[in-house]
């Protein structure tokens, strides 16, 4: 809601897609990126840091452990993508490559190695992080 409210404040750059297409695309996308990734790094996060235990009680190790494994298929579908495309959603920057990028910066407290095999992540990953926003 906070994304769409500024993104009707200032338009440009639009960060939600363009045309119906456009911002169908994006929000598929971020929504891969939020409940796909994210999710599931927040699950290994709260479910296998021994910091988390007052925080998600019971930690459950399993579910800790399935979600590492719904990461690493995340970020295959994420590599796959970033194939063919500058950015998750296409050929513009968007609010899919702002979350996709936390998640991916996430995994680091979360004890998720990102695999060198994944070289589209990496190389998209390296062109956001050099972005001003991201070293804010």
């Amino acid at each position: 809601a906070i994304c769409r409210y500024f993104e009707e404040l200032y338009p440009e750059p639009a960060l939600m897609g363009e045309g119906a297409f456009g911002r169908a695309n994006v929000e598929m996308w971020q929504r891969r990126a939020e409940l796909g990734l994210f999710q599931s790094v927040a699950h290994v996060f709260r479910h296998l840091h021994p910091r988390m235990s007052h925080l998600e009680v019971p930690q459950v190790q399993a579910w800790g452990e399935a979600n590492r494994l719904k990461v690493e298929d995340e970020l295959i579908r994420l590599d796959k993508q970033l194939a063919d495309c500058q950015y998750v959603a296409g050929d513009r920057y968007s609010i899919a490559d702002i979350t996709a990028f936390v998640a991916v910066e996430f995994m680091k407290p979360a004890k998720i190695e990102l695999s060198q095999s994944l070289r589209n992540i990496t190389r998209w990953r390296g062109g956001i992080s050099a972005r001003p926003s991201a070293q804010a």
